[in-house]
């Protein structure tokens, strides 16, 4: 598990919010649950 950014503390800010790392995609789950990667924002 990745916590931050080696030796790069200002990406690690605009990356991590509030505990969660902010990858740009967009995903949708279906009813099992699952979560489908459709896009990139």
């Amino acid at each position: 598990m990745a916590l931050s950014y080696w030796n790069q503390p200002e990406l690690t800010a605009k990356a991590f919010q509030d505990g969660w790392f902010i990858t740009g995609d967009a995903a949708l789950q279906d009813a099992y649950g699952f979560f489908f990667i459709v896009d990139r924002k």
